[in-house]
């Protein structure tokens, strides 16, 4: 069976388990106040969109991704630009 992907919201019982996954993150997200202020907001106001892929077979958990909604009109240039 082709691995499965899973959100938080779902299966919250994986989100116990996301430190099996190597973390995917260079180490300077890691020492940014902002960023860390907020992440787990993520898995409070956003647990839709928290994903966990996962071996049906095994329950092994084979990686995880953090995203968030973004409302777009479709427009390339109507997308906001990196930085502050």
């Amino acid at each position: 069976m082709a691995p499965k992907i899973f959100t938080i919201a779902e299966r919250p019982e994986l989100e116990e388990r996301l430190g099996e996954v190597v973390d995917p993150w260079p180490e300077f997200v890691h020492h940014d106040a902002a960023v860390n202020e907020r992440w787990q907001d993520l898995y409070v106001e956003f647990r839709d969109f928290q994903l966990a892929l996962v071996d049906e077979d095994t329950d092994e958990l084979l990686g995880k991704g953090c995203t968030l909604p973004v409302e777009r009109d479709g427009r390339v240039e109507a997308l906001p630009g990196g930085g502050r």
